[in-house]
């Protein structure tokens, strides 16, 4: 067996493997015995196969699974024990047909692969354009907006006779011909007609005074002139909204429902307690002042928790700024291309700046741990991860996990191979912050809940516009890309 690795550029070489018939021949004649053993052929007592028989029937696809092994086994060894830091996997210049493998195992086999390697770089923790981290209050406005909430979530519904401003109502939308007609087999449908969700008060000042069984004329286009958003509103698929958007329709009351507003009484009390996991309150003993501390309490926590994350993924975003890394970017592309049936060039080119940031903050994380050996993730460290999530599920369900069978539901969990994967994120998530936290020192600011509630949606407008965008440039680039189909079936 012979390896051989050359630089091609930069940030990228090719590796050459040659496999003799002494790699892999042995491992092929063990693997065909087995399957002379277990054979079952007519002529042949049960395990008195020849192995030139069973190797004339399946000779050539034990050779090439085994090769692949061998293979692979090779390759990886070789990397680690050159300490070969590579970005994406390694990618076989050339595809193996099954008539390249040779069934008798006498043919020596050469395997080229591209690698793309990481680059080398210092580690860089002095953050230009330090992000503020917020310590967040909860002001009466935002408090009174969330007791509001939970008051007519927890209040009940009526049903009125007559509409009034806030009502919900459920209309039959149904299609009619010029003279108001309903049309035979025409669109038909029940909609419910949500004000908070439809934010259009004009639109529905029509309605006050209706009673059931009321009918109306109406103009889809005067709720809202984003068809999308129209769609979702109307709980519509958007190509049968396209088809009666300039039909005739008309509208029939059919339902109302008015929320009633709950008191503060020990019923509304104990809902609240469930809905925020209080175990350790005396309900009976609760009033409006000691509930409105307490809930107070609890809007506060969530608030400081997204206050951390808001700094670090700010904090994340400047240190990953401050390393403008170089990277096999031809090479990327083509892997990630290979690698992903669902993506396209043009996909590849429009995501290909975010998979570098992810790219560049993971090789930072793994020069952080390689510097600190205190944040090398440990088993028990998964294990209450995995207790911590568990846990959180419980109480999401409305009870606590029972402490005797923590160790019962911690054994199951480590079975899940992606609750583990998650676990060991946030862990390492966890850590690399926490040491960020000791190293630099944020700017501090006071900042209202909701001045921070309209940040945090403004950040998310801005993402999705972001988003938007790209998928807008992508869906126009597509139609006019030609792609090479790739494949690797010789190399996993």
């Amino acid at each position: 067996m012979n390896t051989t690795l050359e630089s091609t550029g930069t940030l990228t070489s090719t590796l050459k493997l040659v496999i003799e018939p002494a790699d892999y021949a042995g491992k092929v004649k063990d693997e065909l015995k087995k399957q002379a053993k277990k054979a079952n052929l007519p002529g042949f007592r049960p395990g008195k196969v020849p192995i030139g028989v069973v190797r004339r029937m399946v000779g050539r696809s034990v050779v090439i699974e085994t090769v692949n092994e061998v293979v692979n086994t090779v390759l990886r060894d070789y990397i680690k024990e050159e300490k070969l830091n590579l970005v994406g996997d390694p990618m076989p210049t050339e595809q193996k047909g099954e008539e390249d493998f040779d069934p008798n195992a006498e043919k020596t086999m050469e395997f080229e692969f591209e690698l793309g390697h990481a680059p080398e770089f210092e580690l860089n923790l002095e953050v230009a354009d330090m992000p503020d981290r917020y310590e967040v209050s909860v002001d009466e406005e935002y408090f009174e907006e969330q007791l509001s909430h939970y008051r007519e979530r927890f209040g009940g519904v009526t049903n009125p006779e007559t509409l009034e401003k806030g009502d919900i109502f459920y209309g039959r939308l149904h299609e009619v011909d010029e003279e108001g007609n309903a049309v035979e087999e025409g669109f038909e449908q029940l909609v419910p007609f949500n004000p908070i969700r439809f934010e259009n008060d004009e639109f529905f000042e029509q309605f006050i005074g209706a009673k059931i069984e009321d009918i109306f004329d109406i103009n889809l286009k005067e709720i809202n002139d984003d068809t999308a958003k129209l769609a979702e509103l109307l709980f519509i698929e958007a190509d049968q909204l396209e088809e009666v958007l300039d039909k005739k329709l008309k509208i029939e009351i059919k339902r109302m429902n008015r929320l009633g507003t709950a008191d503060f009484n020990e019923e509304f009390f104990a809902k609240m307690a469930e809905e925020f996991k209080w175990t350790d309150v005396d309900i009976e003993g609760m009033d409006e002042e000691s509930f409105k501390a307490r809930m107070k309490e609890s809007l506060e926590e969530p608030l400081a928790e997204n206050a951390k994350w808001f700094y670090r993924n700010q904090l994340r975003d400047q240190i990953i700024a401050g390393h403008p890394l170089e990277f096999p970017d031809e090479f990327l592309k083509r892997w990630l291309l290979r690698t992903n049936e669902n993506l396209t060039q043009a996909n590849i080119d429009q995501e290909y700046p975010d998979y570098i940031r992810s790219l560049t903050w993971s090789l930072i994380v793994d020069k952080m741990v390689e510097a600190n050996p205190e944040m090398e993730i440990k088993e028990e460290d998964i294990n209450e991860e995995l207790l911590r999530s568990l846990r959180s599920q419980f109480l999401r369900m409305g009870m606590p996990m029972p402490p005797e069978r923590e160790q019962e539901f911690l054994q199951m969990a480590a079975q899940n191979q992606e609750m583990v994967n998650n676990a060991v994120q946030s862990v390492v998530a966890t850590k690399v912050f926490d040491l960020l936290d000791e190293k630099i020192i944020p700017n501090q600011k006071s900042i209202s809940s909701s001045e921070f509630q309209k940040m945090l949606e403004e950040e998310e407008a801005k993402r999705a516009a972001e988003q938007a965008a790209k998928s807008q440039s992508t869906d126009v680039l597509e139609g006019d890309v030609e792609m090479e189909e790739v494949t690797a079936e010789d190399s996993e």
